[in-house]
């Protein structure tokens, strides 16, 4: 008998043949015979993964996708929510919230922080978007979509955090008016 080799596991006594050390798990040291040492958060782990150190190797932790977030323990790169009745999600990545933005390698749904002021935030984002001309996204930020500027305001630069009343002279008579 020899030792079942980093990367690998041996669940049985008798093997001819060790098995790839499970995904979400890396098997880093030898004689393993069932992995306990958990992918490390931010990252997804693939079958075979033999350290914890990322960029290594090809057989090294990759990186969470961008607009998602890796738990520890995470199994592969296709983004799911977790949900009791389906089991596969508790190894999946999950979906950035709404109003944050997820960055590649987050850990959390919250990411990189809450969406800034003049930005929005739909759910998976992985960058906040600023709000276009004729919108505006408040001060407290977390906005997961822009808002129309009311009639007799506008807004011509993107980006804002408020709408300006209409000057004197000009009319500003629709919602999301850019330009008086």
């Amino acid at each position: 008998c020899i030792l079942c080799e980093v990367g690998r596991q041996c669940p049985t006594w008798g093997m001819s043949k060790p098995e790839l050390c499970a995904a979400g798990f890396v098997c880093d040291i030898e004689g393993i015979s069932t992995p306990s040492n958990l992918c490390p958060a931010g990252y997804y782990c693939e079958e075979g993964t033999t350290t914890t150190k990322p960029y290594t190797s090809i057989y090294s932790p990759k990186p969470c996708p961008s607009g998602s977030a890796c738990p520890s323990g995470t199994a592969h790169n296709i983004t799911g929510s977790w949900l009791p009745s389906f089991e596969m999600g508790r190894i999946a990545p999950q979906p950035c919230a709404e109003g944050y933005h997820c960055p590649e390698n987050s850990s959390s749904i919250m990411g990189g922080g809450q969406c800034p002021p003049g930005h929005y935030c739909p759910p998976q984002s992985a960058v906040p978007i600023k709000v276009p001309p004729g919108t505006y996204a408040g001060e407290e930020g977390g906005a997961i979509a822009p808002s129309l500027c009311l009639p007799g305001t506008f807004s011509p630069q993107p980006g804002s955090i408020s709408c300006a009343k209409c000057p004197a002279g000009y009319s500003c008579l629709t919602y999301g008016t850019y330009i008086p």
